[in-house]
């Protein structure tokens, strides 16, 4: 049987000026096709923001892009193609072939309001939906320091008052002014309870690690604390996969307390969850004073379920109470660990999913980026060597999301990936 008619092609600028870059990305990926691009997927870093503003990166692309073209994307904290590993810069993805059907458009208030969120989205869907062929490709506002006015930023506080006040009533207010955690897994709980067979790939948009802010696009658009969403069925054949990128240790937790929806852990071991945490990675004390850098010092510390299908950073610290970044619904929980050699093995189990397709979409960890540094080349070559020339995009998320069949995954520290033949 011959396959139907599919063309991929990715595009890039490394240009500081937010237009400049904005033209050259679309340029680089639509000339590579034989016809008009069926959709676009365009993601950036942060660094935009500061050299011309978002709005003026998109007007940059539409003085190249055809009129219509559907334009889904964000911030990320960077991304791997064909020609190499970038966290400054602008990426695109950009497909035409025989007979896409896409639907395309935007939700907001994803962290006021989930549930509403997700029922929009699904609206949506529903008419179209195509349990055989269809793959959801969305990209929601991503975590975000909480933050109250008054008190400011948030994620190391460790007056008593203060903190169960935080754990009482700050955690949601902060969601009302848009801060906070990315309440992915609940609006895709809610899809995929509406649709139990939906394929999905995206994540959570970012900056660059230091999780202040991040930004959505969709069409023309620029946006915060939204999702955007492009809805495809296909005729040619795809494969998906996931896996973690990291390993579990011989570390574990009993969880006996957990409040606000699961995504605080109060008791570990029959003790306060921060006195058990730090006890067994044999710290004393808080790993650190500066609260801008708390993600970056836990990253060392994730954490994953028994079964490994939810996995976690620490995204803040109140007292004696562990906020993370995505619900721990277990019993018992494990730390993980992680290195280039786990990373490097984690890709490698990819390969069937990797070779011999088309196009290539996957979804990793920011901490890749810190675990990795400059051996993020050697993660590339790993890739080039299993898939040739393919046309490939890897964008580092603050939260991966991967569903197919039965399954969804909405977990840190993880690799996902969607080839299409």
């Amino acid at each position: 049987m011959i396959e139907p008619t599919f063309e991929a092609a990715i595009g890039m600028s490394r240009k500081w000026d937010a237009r400049a870059a904005g033209r050259e990305v679309a340029r680089t990926t639509i000339d590579k096709l034989t016809r008009p691009p069926d959709f676009f997927l365009l993601f950036s870093t942060i660094h935009y923001e500061k050299y011309g503003g978002f709005q003026e990166f998109l007007n940059g692309v539409w003085d190249v892009l055809p009129k219509g073209t559907p334009l889904v994307g964000g911030t990320v904290a960077g991304f791997m193609n064909n020609y190499g590993c970038y966290t400054h810069g602008a990426t695109g993805l950009s497909v035409s072939g025989e007979d896409i059907f896409t639907i395309s458009d935007v939700v907001h208030n994803t962290k006021r309001s989930p549930i509403n969120a997700a029922n929009k989205v699904i609206s949506k869907i529903k008419p179209y939906y195509n349990k055989k062929n269809g793959i959801l490709l969305e990209f929601i506002s991503g975590p975000t320091i909480p933050e109250l006015p008054v008190l400011g930023k948030m994620n190391l506080i460790k007056s008593r008052i203060t903190s169960e006040f935080l754990l009482k009533f700050g955690i949601r207010a902060t969601s009302l002014f848009g801060y906070g955690i990315a309440k992915d897994s609940i609006i895709l709980g809610e899809i995929k309870k509406s649709f139990p067979e939906m394929n999905i790939i995206g994540g959570a948009t970012m900056d660059d690690g230091k999780l202040m802010r991040n930004y959505q696009f969709w069409n023309n658009s620029v946006f915060e604390n939204s999702l955007t969403f492009l809805y495809i069925h296909l005729k040619n054949k795809f494969q998906m996969d996931g896996v973690l990128e990291l390993v579990p240790t011989n570390i574990s937790f009993e969880v006996n307390k957990t409040s606000n929806g699961n995504t605080v852990l109060e008791k570990l071991d029959n003790m306060p969850a921060v006195d058990a945490f730090f006890k067994k990675i044999n710290k004393i004390d808080y790993p650190l004073k500066s609260k801008d850098l708390l993600y970056r010092a836990t990253m060392s510390y994730p954490i994953v379920s028994e079964d490994g299908k939810s996995s976690t950073g620490i995204g803040a610290i109140y007292g004696k109470g562990i906020l993370l970044g995505h619900p721990m619904n277990r019993k018992k929980i494990f730390l993980l660990r992680g290195s280039g050699h786990h990373i490097s093995d984690a890709t490698k189990m990819l390969k069937n999913t990797l070779e011999g397709k088309k196009m290539i979409l996957g979804s990793m960890c920011e901490t890749c980026v810190d675990i990795l540094g400059r051996k993020l080349y050697d993660q590339k070559t790993i890739v080039d060597d299993m898939i040739q020339d393919t046309p490939y995009l890897f964008l580092y998320f603050g939260g991966e999301h991967y569903a197919h069949k039965d399954e969804l995954l909405v977990r840190s520290h993880s690799m996902n990936v969607l080839g299409v033949s």
